[in-house]
């Protein structure tokens, strides 16, 4: 989503591979290909389940940093979740 929640932000949102097909650069590929696309961007936000803070290391490695901000989430199958937002400064 562009310049959401400010102008010159772009969010990812909730960036979700099967376990079966983590760890073969898919989500590296689709970040590098949206940020490729997006040049404008100044700021890149994205969000990461409670439940699944192991890719944490990941996006940090990508340049993330945890805001502190938090929200709940809900994965459309009924379970409520919490999400935290972390956010990098484009390249």
């Amino acid at each position: 989503m562009s310049d959401f929640p400010e102008l010159g932000t772009n969010y990812l949102g909730v960036l979700q591979i099967r376990a079966d097909c983590q760890g073969q650069g898919l989500a590296r590929a689709f970040h590098d290909q949206i940020a490729a696309t997006f040049q404008e961007a100044r700021r890149w936000r994205l969000t990461v389940v409670d439940t699944n803070s192991d890719v944490q290391g990941f996006w940090e490695r990508m340049g993330y940093e945890q805001t502190g901000e938090s929200r709940p989430w809900n994965s459309g199958s009924g379970v409520e979740h919490s999400v935290f937002v972390m956010e990098r400064d484009a390249e």
